[in-house]
């Protein structure tokens, strides 16, 4: 995994969640889900709506389409999806994520849930001190990439909706 502390993140979030971000997990999709709450520390049922919200559980997702040839990943030619899998891992964002986020589901959870979790650590510098334990914040920062902008204000309702409607809880 590459160096994320240069682009505004502290060196713990190098130590303590990058160096453990290897997806090496098989089982169910609800499975994976509930291994990468618990490996993370996160709500088991917030996990599945933000999986809800962002892909309806589908690791085969795509989007994110961009036009500009820079941001497409090797071999891929505009207009293409920037964003993979069940979680919608962006690779312009997160470094060293693709393809395996576009692989493996448990690589994806893995590296989406390790980054919501470095963000509600404090370890996002350029978010400033007010996203540490700012949970919802840190949810709406993976979709935005800021904290509580209207992005992801937007963001944290649709996944807010999808958890008080639990569909997984009825399929």
């Amino acid at each position: 995994m590459p160096d994320w502390t240069p682009h505004g993140y502290a060196p713990e979030f190098n130590r303590e969640i990058v160096a453990r971000i290897d997806g090496d997990y098989a089982g169910s999709t609800g499975q994976i889900l509930q291994w990468g709450a618990c490996k993370w520390g996160l709500p088991p049922d917030l996990v599945r709506a933000m999986a809800d919200a962002e892909s309806d559980w589908r690791q085969a997702t795509t989007g994110d389409v961009s036009s500009d040839a820079e941001d497409c990943v090797p071999g891929d030619d505009p207009p293409c999806a920037t964003s993979f899998g069940i979680m919608q891992v962006k690779h312009l964002y997160r470094p060293g994520s693709y393809p395996l986020a576009a692989e493996s589901t448990a690589f994806n959870v893995d590296y989406a849930l390790g980054a919501v979790r470095g963000c509600y650590e404090g370890w996002v510098t350029y978010l400033g001190p007010e996203a540490k334990g700012d949970l919802w914040g840190c949810v709406g920062w993976h979709f935005s990439g800021e904290l509580r902008d209207p992005d992801a204000l937007g963001y944290i309702g649709r996944v807010g909706r999808a958890l008080d409607g639990a569909a997984w809880t009825h399929w």
